[in-house]
């Protein structure tokens, strides 16, 4: 498991993969709740565990960051299809910080491979 899934900040998932990259899938946002308030807000929410597994990570590059996790995400899908590259598409999140800035900002991607 990561160890960021239990720090502060915003997450976004991917799960419930259909055909892999080729399919629909489900996308999760969410922020970490502290412990105090958890029973209150999981009543109201869905909530999904991101599986152990073993993850490639990619750190984007600072600046404008949407448009630094989109280029992350051209680089991850070219990075995916080459030879020993074998994603498990089992669950992948992106993490945030807590105090992200939009327009200069750095985000971790987290990709299950095999």
């Amino acid at each position: 498991m990561a160890v960021h899934l239990q720090q502060p900040g915003h997450y976004c998932c991917y799960f419930d993969y259909e055909q892999g990259d080729a399919g629909h899938y489900e996308v999760m946002v969410g922020v970490h709740v502290r412990e105090a308030l958890q029973d209150h807000y999981l009543e109201s929410v869905t909530t999904f565990t991101v599986p152990a597994a073993k993850y490639a990570i990619f750190v984007t590059e600072r600046g404008p960051i949407i448009e630094m996790v989109q280029r992350a995400w051209a680089d991850i899908w070219h990075w995916s299809h080459q030879p020993g590259n074998d994603r498990a598409f089992t669950g992948d999140f992106e993490y945030y910080g807590p105090n992200i800035d939009p327009n200069d900002g750095q985000a971790e991607i987290y990709i299950a491979i095999r």
